[in-house]
């Protein structure tokens, strides 16, 4: 028997849930190494301000070009700005930090996508609002998924408006489903 995306949530959170604050960090470090590895100096980078249970800033350490993603009439957008200027503000009930209403509108070149899970095929399983979805729809750019190896699984429940990554990375491995960097 197959799980619904909902049970998959539920199941991934709880695992998520048992990791240590430390082992967060040491596989948020493992990561950034791949990521340094694949990421361009001079292209614009979308990002995410991470939720505890997610990789842990900073990603692609160095890097200088970011934009973070904000929701604006009820669509997700990515603003030009470096981390340390993202305010906090409560989003879909969430204390998540974002850019300031004033930041530049932008249109990033590669993408770091965080998700609850992955599939070995470039599928990605979200918290269930479709904000990163509907964005991919017209996002022509370079897709990264990340997390940790715990999220990384054979299949996961995934329908035809579901975005696939190009690119998964985790703490062990970069997994490439397509080339495009």
């Amino acid at each position: 028997m197959s799980l619904t995306k909902a049970q998959l949530r539920a199941e991934i959170k709880t695992a998520l849930s048992k990791l240590s604050d430390e082992s967060i960090l040491k596989k948020t470090f493992e990561i950034n190494l791949h990521l340094q590895k694949l990421i361009q100096k001079k292209k614009l980078v979308g990002a995410y301000a991470p939720l505890k249970a997610e990789p842990q800033w900073p990603l692609c350490d160095g890097h200088e070009s970011w934009a973070f993603p904000a929701v604006y009439k009820n669509e997700m957008v990515f603003k030009k700005c470096a981390f340390p200027e993202l305010v906090e503000e409560k989003v879909v009930g969430l204390a998540i930090r974002v850019p300031a209403v004033d930041a530049q509108i932008a249109v990033p070149e590669i993408l770091i996508i965080p998700g609850l899970a992955f599939s070995l095929n470039g599928e990605r399983l979200g918290r269930g609002r479709g904000y990163y979805d509907r964005y991919l729809e017209h996002f022509t750019g370079v897709r990264i998924g990340v997390c940790f190896e715990e999220q990384l699984l054979a299949k996961i429940p995934c329908e035809d408006h579901d975005a696939k990554m190009h690119l998964i990375v985790t703490e062990k491995r970069v997994v490439k489903i397509e080339e495009k960097l």
